[in-house]
């Protein structure tokens, strides 16, 4: 018989985090980790001009982004709807 992982129902009783303070930490730096390589390139002119120049290449990023997400999304939905993980493992 397998043992299923432990459900965190919140943050308080998750075995992960100790604290609500550490979580709060943590995805403080990830979002400064995010963030600073493009505030640098911002405030840095020739990194400006380098981004400049992928926005320009970007132009149909948008249409096959939102593809692509639509397609997961069914996908998901279907997988999560359809499928039996007592078969599926």
């Amino acid at each position: 018989m397998r043992r299923r992982a432990p459900r965190c129902g919140g943050v308080a009783r998750c075995p992960a985090l100790t604290s609500h303070w550490e979580g709060f930490v943590s995805l403080g730096l990830f979002g400064l980790a995010l963030s600073l390589p493009l505030v640098a390139a911002v405030m840095w002119a020739p990194m400006r001009r380098v981004l400049d120049r992928l926005a320009g290449l970007s132009a149909r990023a948008p249409f096959w982004a939102g593809v692509v997400l639509i397609a997961l999304g069914l996908w998901s939905i279907g997988f999560g709807l359809f499928t039996d993980l007592e078969n599926w493992t």
